[in-house]
């Protein structure tokens, strides 16, 4: 394949296929990781705020405003090579389109949904869960779907059994995971190349959608019949679950934008616009993911037919 940006052909490199051995503890080694991440949430808050106390809640926040992105830089940097080498394989549309979604829903997600800046280690966090499903299960839809619904998984957990310190399922910080996936996700593919996937089956595809509708669906009838309410305004309790109901939220958001004691304006979303926007993002993302491993996947003729929506059966 001819890299436009060397002037000379590269081949990426394809994974070797892990043994029955490594791919256990592989997968040990991934679901530890997570675990770690999922119930170790709140031992880490309590150890960040005797940080701050030491140091003082502006240096820290300046700190991590700084180390973040420097960090986020230099992995970036020393990828670099390899990036050049794959993006020659996905085209040069393709691979700009690829890094403006990566990089730009993070950008957004900071922006718009991020009260301190600890919570871009969202990013980080997830992106390695990403990168590591990828060596998992080299399918980008499949990792997506599952990395994103860990993410949600990791979220719940926190409001269901300490909703004393979370008063909300936190929408904001699922959208930041998911984002953080889809970083990961799009590092792999252009460190190794789209010679690296093997797609499991056009039907896990499909079923993906469905399951997001009917998930919707469901949400939609247990709200409507009371077994699911949003919100309830000015509650004090300490339990998630409220008469013969599950509440999304044991506080009211005052208003539209809130403002930190920095000045940084940041909107916490509702459980309808969080899981709106999970539908749109989820399912925008697949579709641009499966385009991608198709471009890819074509330009190396490692498997022409993959079409959209004609993915291989396995």
């Amino acid at each position: 394949m001819f890299d436009a940006f060397s002037g000379h052909k590269s081949e990426s490199k394809v994974i070797p296929e892990l043994s029955v051995c490594k791919k256990a503890i592989s997968w040990c080694g991934f679901l530890g990781f997570f675990l770690a991440n999922m119930l170790g949430h709140q031992a880490v808050s309590r150890i960040y705020e005797q940080i701050v106390r030491m140091f003082g809640s502006s240096a820290m926040e300046t700190f991590l405003f700084w180390f973040f992105p420097l960090l986020a830089f230099v992995v970036l940097l020393i990828a670099l090579p390899r990036f050049r080498r794959s993006i020659g394989q996905y085209g040069a549309v393709a691979s700009i389109l690829a890094w403006s979604i990566a990089l730009l829903l993070p950008l957004f997600s900071y922006v718009a949904f991020i009260l301190a800046n600890i919570e871009i280690i969202h990013f980080f966090q997830y992106a390695i869960v990403g990168c590591w499903l990828m060596r998992l299960i080299p399918d980008p839809i499949v990792a997506f779907s599952i990395g994103t619904f860990m993410g949600a998984i990791d979220e719940a957990y926190n409001y269901f059994f300490f909703p004393m310190f979370t008063k909300y399922l936190d929408f904001n910080d699922i959208v930041l995971n998911c984002s953080g996936v889809m970083l990961g996700i799009v590092f792999f593919l252009f460190f190794y190349g789209p010679k690296s996937l093997h797609l499991v089956s056009h039907r896990v595809f499909a079923r993906m959608y469905f399951a997001v509708y009917v998930g919707l669906c469901v949400f939609t009838l247990m709200a409507a019949t009371g077994f699911i309410r949003f919100s309830i305004a000015g509650s004090d309790a300490s339990s998630v679950i409220v008469g013969n109901s599950l509440v999304l939220s044991l506080k009211q958001i005052e208003s539209f934008l809130l403002v930190n004691r920095y000045g940084k304006h940041y909107h916490v979303m509702t459980p309808v616009e969080g899981i709106l926007a999970l539908a749109v993002m989820i399912t925008g993302l697949c579709m641009f993911l499966n385009w991608l491993t198709y471009r890819g996947l074509k330009n190396v003729k490692a498997c022409p037919e993959c079409a959209y929506g004609q993915r291989k059966s396995s």
